[in-house]
């Protein structure tokens, strides 16, 4: 937009609250000039053909090309759009991880517990504010266009005392100041955000007096959008997000719809006397939070062993104006920038992302594709050479229509090779066909997105060698993840700092949270909580803390590899891993309470039933021994009940044979036939036994011709021992 800035007396005419503010805001806007015309508008044209490219629908090729292919080549325009699929691959590799920020006790009155409650609370404010999915869009934002951006700063629209609020910011509207070199904003001069504001939203974020400014002198200095400032290349980059090709007409004609003014943020660092605190034991300085008065920062320094001294510092100022009217021009509040950047790669101020190294090798692919299809069509319609008069039933105009038709049939008067001739197509070049394979390989390796890190090797490839080649993908994208987890390193700074600065009463949090097995779990955490005593516990606003930045793989896929190891384990190397665990890493729905079941007494029943089971089993064995210890008696019993009888019967046998020694050796030989082995000195029985007299005469005794039995059946074993007929 071309302006010119006012005189004095044209000013004054206007009705301004003052020349200083109208200049003010006529620097503010000449600033943003000088930096869109030295890089900011290269800029957004980068931005613009990259997020074309990415879109694809017909945007990867300019108008003129477009229209000079098919209106006078008569060639199609094809789009093979490989880039957006290396694009959303790298997105993936975001996706699949999750993020943890810690904070560690660093100096000061830190401490661990602190620092774990910290740790806690911070990881509640980033879900409570969508961290990952909005650290997605400014990933892509990077991989499509070099940057994205955080804002960080306090918001009271849901909490009277504030909570954080973190968005992503439109890349094209943050402008870090041209003399940036690092990668963090802390070391960054300063930089601009510009945005399209109503009036409405003028009042709810500049106050009631911002608005009469603003609505007063938009009448006369307007505003329109980029199309004034950045040149417009194709047609799809007129609307720019801002509705149809006209649509810009109502971004300054109040007359045709709603009202918006371009409204600039600047923040930049400001060199001035202010007040500082000490810690006389170390050294340390640290400047007074801005709005805190005198008298409360020296209490603080009292109550916590600091000294405050006015020292030369840096202070952050922000100043925000329409063309014409300073809204707002305050010491910013807050003691850092508030723009938290992403950059895909940084290299001293310089920026770059993924889809610009694939636009030339896309290019190459489409244009490829597209001559190598026109050269296939033209083979059928490369055209006919015919004599005057020699067709028969065709005419030159209807052969020109249908002459490309499948089963035409031309009859000519003559001979046919010098009636009609068919017209030989140009020779398609030698290495041509091989273009588009070499421009989808060149995507790819510009990329860093190999078939193996887009899940499309063929299947013959082994799993080592796929992982191999994952693994070297990854490299190229190192880097740019080391971006990333810096960008995550400064978010987790900022969050501490306004926790520090505003947190600053009693507050209570309930965290909802997930244990080691992904179980959630809620705990309460207060800050800042005054006991009996009146002493502050986890008092927030003490101390220094050091950010540590974890990344480990989405729940889903860390559980599913951690079951796999755990399997690997117990199998190939017999290792005692408990079973509640493999349980714990599996994907079944029920798994905490299966595994809860088996590794906790109080699981309802379960613990009992194997109690009263172990009961029985012990019940069973005790049994089984009595029963053992009965059948030992019986055998015992059994035996000496044996061993009676058979002494019964030889105290007999050797009373006959003492009665009748000449039967001696006849028993000796019927023993010997019947298989009785003898553990003495042969014979079995002794001969030449003497007759005892007195023995078996008369006793009473009814002959038995057994040995193996007591003389009478009735007294037996049991009562021939006591009183056979012995006497």
């Amino acid at each position: 937009m071309e302006t010119t800035p006012l005189t004095g007396n044209e000013a004054l005419n206007m009705g301004l609250h003052s020349l200083s503010g109208f200049e003010l805001a006529q620097s503010q806007w000449q600033r943003f000039r000088f930096y869109c015309d030295n890089g900011h508008s290269a800029y957004v044209a980068k931005y613009r053909r990259n997020q074309r490219y990415f879109d694809g629908d017909g945007g990867q090729w300019a108008d003129d090309d477009r229209t000079y292919m098919e209106s006078i080549q008569g060639r199609k325009c094809f789009e093979i759009n490989l880039s957006k699929q290396s694009v959303l691959t790298a997105v993936g590799e975001q996706i699949s991880t999750r993020t943890d920020v810690t904070y560690k006790p660093k100096k000061g009155k830190a401490s661990a517990q602190t620092a774990k409650d910290m740790s806690k609370v911070g990881m509640h404010i980033l879900t409570e504010n969508d961290y990952h999915s909005k650290e997605t869009d400014v990933w892509m934002s990077g991989l499509i266009s070099d940057r994205g951006y955080f804002d960080v700063r306090m918001n009271y629209d849901g909490n009277t005392n504030g909570e954080i609020k973190i968005v992503d910011v439109d890349a094209t509207t943050v402008i870090p100041d041209i003399f940036a070199t690092s990668y963090d904003p802390k070391e960054w001069p300063g930089f601009l955000r510009f945005m399209w504001l109503s009036l409405d939203e003028i009042e709810g974020m500049y106050g009631p007096e911002a608005r009469q400014k603003a609505e007063k002198h938009y009448g006369i200095f307007c505003d329109r959008p980029f199309a004034e400032e950045f040149s417009q290349v194709n047609a799809s980059d007129g609307t720019y997000g801002f509705g149809s090709t006209n649509g810009y007409y109502q971004w300054w004609d109040k007359e045709t719809g709603e009202l918006r003014l371009r409204v600039i943020e600047r923040q930049y660092y400001e060199y001035s006397m202010c007040l500082h605190y000490i810690d006389p034991s170390t050294g340390d300085k640290e400047m007074v939070p801005p709005g805190m008065k005198d008298a409360e920062a020296r209490a603080f320094a009292d109550a916590n062993g600091l000294l405050v001294m006015k020292l030369r510092g840096q202070r952050i100022k922000w100043c925000v104006t329409t063309a014409t009217s300073v809204l707002f021009n305050e010491i910013n509040p807050y003691q850092t920038y508030t723009i938290i950047p992403f950059f895909y790669i940084f290299n001293k101020g310089k920026t770059g992302s993924m889809m610009s190294d694939a636009i030339s090798p896309q290019d190459l692919l489409n244009k490829s594709v597209s001559a190598t299809v026109h050269y296939l069509t033209s083979l059928s319609n490369s055209g006919w050479i015919a004599q005057n008069g020699k067709l028969v039933n065709i005419t030159p105009k209807e052969l020109e229509k249908v002459g490309m038709k499948t089963g035409l049939v031309v009859v000519v008067d003559g001979p046919i090779g010098d009636c009609l001739q068919k017209i030989q197509a140009n020779r398609f070049p030698d290495g041509m066909d091989r273009m588009a394979e070499h421009g989808e390989a060149w995507i790819k390796a510009a990329t860093g997105m190999s078939d193996a890190e887009q899940g499309l090797d063929s299947p013959e490839v082994s799993g080592i060698a796929l992982g191999m080649k994952t693994f070297q993908s990854k490299l190229q994208l190192a880097l740019s993840l080391s971006n990333l987890e810096l960008t995550r390193k400064l978010v987790g700074r900022k969050v501490i700092e306004l926790v520090q600065q505003y947190y600053t009463n009693e507050r209570v949090f309930k965290i909802t949270g997930k244990d080691d097995y992904g179980r959630e779990t809620e705990e309460e955490i207060a800050l800042n909580q005054a006991d009996m005593f009146g002493n502050i516990l986890n008092d927030v606003t003490l101390g220094e803390y050091e950010i540590a930045v974890s990344t480990q793989p989405t729940a889903a896929t860390y559980e599913e590899s951690q079951f796999k190891q755990l399997g690997m384990m117990r199998k190939d190397m017999n290792v005692a891993i408990p079973d509640d665990e493999v349980i714990r890493r599996s994907n079944l729905a029920n798994k905490h309470e299966l595994a809860d079941r088996m590794s906790n007494p109080q699981d309802g029943g379960v613990a009992a039933a194997q109690a009263q089971m172990l009961e029985r089993q012990i019940a069973d064995m005790e049994a089984a021994t009595e029963l053992k210890k009965a059948q030992r008696t019986k055998v015992i019993a059994e035996a000496t009940n044996t061993n009676i009888q058979a002494m019964f019967g030889a105290v007999n046998a050797g009373k006959v044979i003492s009665m009748i020694p000449a039967v001696a050796s006849l028993a000796d030989e019927l023993m010997l036939s019947g298989g009785f082995e003898d553990h003495n000195a042969p014979p079995v029985v002794p001969q030449n036994i003497p007759r005892i007299p007195g023995i078996g005469d008369d006793l009473g005794i009814t002959p038995n011709t057994s040995p193996n039995f007591p003389p009478q059946a009735d007294s037996g074993a049991m009562a021939g021992v006591e009183g056979g007929g012995m006497a």
